[in-house]
């Protein structure tokens, strides 16, 4: 429908998630403010049969129950998940053999898997009771953009009078999707920063439970996850340069996806349901004959799914949010993430301007943030993928990414830190050393390590691994999902993960070495630090003692998270035939780096 009011202090295009929470979120902080959303659907829209972007993880449930004060109707209305859940290995081996990374229990700090349809049905009567103007069936023809003080234009069509109408705005946000409003005309937009991935999904009518790919008599197995609740995490099947997703829906739908790099699984292989369906019989055959003649309520594909932008905030007074920005990959399901960022910043600058308190930069700022942010998670996920089929090499990403999710973003984002310049700088003095170059040293050594394992296989594997019943990664977790109530508090925080994240990549680079030559793991026994920038998995570069620290600045817990990661693991043959308990071996010394090697020898690396 249309309206006869003609001026709106904030013009938000689209009313799907993005746009409705925006919407919601304006409404609470800022309740002066007229905002009228525009969108070609009408209520009601199809519950399940809609769109993909079902799971969240801590990140965006925090901002849909605090930010959006949904706290009571989240649990009502959609599912509690149970975390992020991951099968590595060949799809062609039973389930109950693929080594599995996820949780034995529900979280005490949970995330959904959320319908999307109930829920922007949902919004789109909460945000109309809160005062915006929803002006269903309106689709936007064109825009008309504005500088300076001048208001922007936008034109549109509605079913009931189908010749071009106007309204103007102070703030245009472009909340599209895909379609992209602004982008396209500023030609604003840039290919990925990964690699090229695709993906094909469809929903399928009532429960597809991994626990039913698994015989009951598999008792052992079913135990350790008790009560078939696998289902309500959102289930990996992952292999080389693949995954597929299976996500439980509150109205008893399930959705199932495939997502692949096109240099190693060809967007053409599945790209409509028959072949989607031939591809999962070639890859993941279980699921196949699983799923086979059941009833399918739709189908969708996207080819080349990631992008980017040049900008994605003005100073002119408009903003792009939610997939009208960037995407990246839905791996770690980040695109709630980046609604709650982009959002939250949005009202930071419409708050800014119409209090006469606008920050030089800020819009510029903002959107470096979140495309940098995009770019690295894009990348970061998807050099991963070749590694898929590899439980070894994917665990060590997968704690490693857990870890910077929770210290990087979770922590921030529940202590409102992104909007608050002070903040900022202060937390930015904290960091001693450089995290992100921790970070991409993280990953060129997780490469290595992946392609010296695919050429000479590895010791070590895993049955299933309880990421959470590991002391050091749970209080992690606690810590940083919560609010600290004072500033000195918050910057003992950002210290204690910079040094849990050195610790890590050590404890890491450990297992690594025990993964590929036990034999030479007493060579780091009495080694009370190591070179976080120099880990380097060729023996030959070790004797020039580059890997270790000259210097001890702090006594570390490397070992201790090493040994606790240890715990969970098997040692298994590899070709060779060679087996490593983590304390066999030939003993080596360290020959020479001063402050690396105590007096006295350390504890044995592997055991007490």
């Amino acid at each position: 429908m249309g309206t006869d009011k003609q001026y709106f202090d904030v013009a938000i295009c689209g009313a799907g998630l993005a746009g409705l929470s925006l919407a919601r979120q304006l409404t609470l902080e800022q309740p002066t403010l007229s905002i009228a959303l525009l969108d070609r659907h009408e209520s009601p829209l199809p519950v399940a049969a809609w769109k993909v972007g079902e799971s969240t993880v801590e990140f965006g449930a925090h901002y849909l129950s605090d930010y959006l004060q949904l706290n009571d109707y989240m649990p009502d209305a959609h599912l509690k998940k149970l975390g992020l859940r991951f099968f590595f290995g060949d799809g062609r081996t039973p389930v109950e053999q693929r080594p599995e990374l996820g949780l034995s229990g529900f979280a005490e700090v949970s995330a959904y898997q959320i319908d999307r349809g109930r829920l922007e049905n949902d919004l789109r009567d909460m945000v109309s009771q809160d005062g915006a103007v929803l002006m269903e069936g309106a689709r936007v023809t064109s825009i008309n953009m504005s500088t300076g003080n001048q208001l922007h234009t936008v034109s549109y069509t509605s079913q009931e009078i189908d010749k071009p109408q106007h309204l103007q705005c102070r703030w245009l946000i472009d909340a599209t999707g895909r379609r992209r409003l602004i982008q396209r005309k500023l030609n604003l937009g840039r290919p990925a920063k990964g690699h090229a991935c695709s993906s094909a999904w469809f929903r399928l009518s009532g429960r597809v439970d991994v626990d039913h790919l698994v015989s009951p008599e598999q008792s052992a197995w079913h135990a350790r996850v008790p009560g078939n609740i696998r289902y309500y995490s959102t289930n990996h099947l992952c292999g080389a340069g693949y995954w597929v997703w299976l996500i439980p829906l509150s109205s008893d739908v399930t959705s199932v996806g495939i997502v692949a790099r096109e240099d190693m699984h060809p967007f053409e292989e599945y790209r409509n349901f028959e072949k989607a369906i031939a591809w999962l019989g070639r890859h993941e055959p279980k699921l196949a004959e699983y799923i086979k003649g059941q009833e399918t309520l739709d189908f969708l594909a996207m080819k080349q799914y990631s992008y980017t932008s040049e900008r994605i905030f003005s100073s002119d007074r408009w903003a792009c949010i939610g997939e009208a920005s960037v995407f990246s990959d839905p791996f770690y399901s980040p695109g709630t993430d980046f609604i709650a960022l982009a959002n939250t910043f949005c009202c930071e600058l419409i708050g800014r301007d119409f209090t006469g308190q606008t920050q030089k930069n800020q819009a510029e700022i903002y959107s470096r943030y979140i495309i940098e942010l995009n770019n690295r998670l894009t990348q970061n996920i998807q050099r991963g993928y070749r590694y898929l089929g590899d439980e070894i090499v994917s665990l060590a990403r997968g704690l490693w990414d857990y870890s910077a999710a929770w210290g990087q973003m979770c922590l921030p984002l529940f202590n409102r830190v992104f909007t608050d310049a002070d903040k900022q700088l202060a937390l930015r003095q904290t960091n001693s050393a450089s995290f992100l170059e921790l970070a991409n040293t993280m990953q060129s050594f997780l490469e290595q390590w992946f392609e010296i394992r695919s050429k000479r296989g590895g010791h070590l594997s895993f049955q299933f691994f309880d990421y959470l019943s590991v002391a050091w990664l749970s209080s992690f977790r606690t810590s940083n999902l919560r609010k600290i109530d004072s500033m000195a508090g918050l910057t003992d925080q950002f210290r204690a993960n910079h040094t849990l994240y050195q610790d890590l990549s050590q404890a890491l680079f450990l297992l690594a070495v025990e993964d590929l030559y036990p034999q030479r793991l007493d060579y780091f026994a009495r080694a009370e630090q190591l070179n976080v920038l120099h880990m380097d998995l060729n023996p030959e570069t070790w004797d020039n003692g580059c890997v270790f620290a000259t210097e001890t600045v702090s006594q570390t817990n490397f070992r201790k998270i090493y040994q606790e990661i240890r715990l969970q693991l098997n040692t298994v043959n590899n070709d060779n035939g060679l087996v490593s308990d983590g304390k066999d071996g030939n003993k080596e010394t360290h020959p020479g780096c001063s402050g690396a090697v105590p007096e006295e020898p350390g504890r044995a690396a592997g055991g007490d």
